[in-house]
């Protein structure tokens, strides 16, 4: 009767369980197209092949900036939620009125990061970034 219940309550208490928060880790992903609207309001697209990394430290997680690859700064974004399926950063500044976010896919390696202003002038700073291929820097198969 012990062992079968040592048995029941095993698989009672077995199921998955998400913590609120990260260890740390550095993630490289790829993007083949960024997106951004321009001053006079109009979308442009690049299509070119950039490598960024996005490094989580203690629940916060921060873009590496790099010269002309991102109109904006990806710096202490608190996590805001962690699923089986994603992790979501949100960064809001609402003296400014701006909301950020990065996202990442953990069962395909995809993700989003981008920027995007309410303003009601005619030029509100908005960008996208498609991610690819997301995987740890030291190679390890999951995260």
């Amino acid at each position: 009767k012990k062992l079968l219940g040592i048995v029941v309550l095993g698989l009672l208490f077995s199921g998955n369980a998400y913590s609120n928060t990260i260890k740390d880790m550095v993630l490289v992903c790829e993007s083949n197209e960024r997106n951004f609207m321009n001053s006079i309001g109009d979308w442009e697209t690049f299509t070119k092949q950039t490598q960024y990394e996005i490094h989580i430290v203690a629940t916060e997680a921060s873009l590496k900036w790099i010269e002309d690859v991102t109109i904006f700064d990806y710096k202490d974004f608190k996590l805001t939620n962690v699923s089986e399926k994603e992790y979501f950063f949100e960064n809001k500044n609402n003296n400014e009125r701006l909301f950020s976010k990065i996202a990442i896919n953990r069962i395909d390696g995809s993700g989003f990061v981008g920027q995007v202003s309410d303003m009601t002038a005619s030029y509100s700073p908005t960008e996208g970034v498609l991610l690819i291929n997301c995987r740890l820097k030291d190679n390890k198969p999951k995260f």
